[in-house]
């Protein structure tokens, strides 16, 4: 499938295998879910790497869930403060 635009990785074209049937399920439909799991993945990576919630010291699933849980709220917060400057910034107030 032809991208309208390059991806972050300059690519044009996006190819998915796929078993979904055909006429219920479209290979746009299907590209731009792919699109959004990798966005998510990111996310993840991001968070595994900058906030350490992988923690080998907690052996207990229970604290390494809720290290994980933190480590996203962490992620979000900083988002959240990130998109809020942006857009401060962008509309020129400052």
């Amino acid at each position: 499938m032809k991208l309208k635009k390059p991806d972050r990785n300059g690519e044009n074209e996006i190819v998915i295998f796929t078993m979904l049937p055909t006429p219920t399920v479209t290979a746009a439909v299907v590209a731009q879910l792919y699109r959004e799991r990798r966005s998510v993945e990111n996310l993840f990576q991001t968070v595994t790497e900058n906030y350490e919630c992988q923690i080998q010291t907690l052996g207990y699933p229970k604290a390494a869930l809720f290290w994980f849980c933190l480590a996203l709220v962490t992620h979000n917060i900083l988002a959240t403060v990130r998109g809020v400057i942006a857009t401060h910034t962008w509309c020129g107030k400052n």
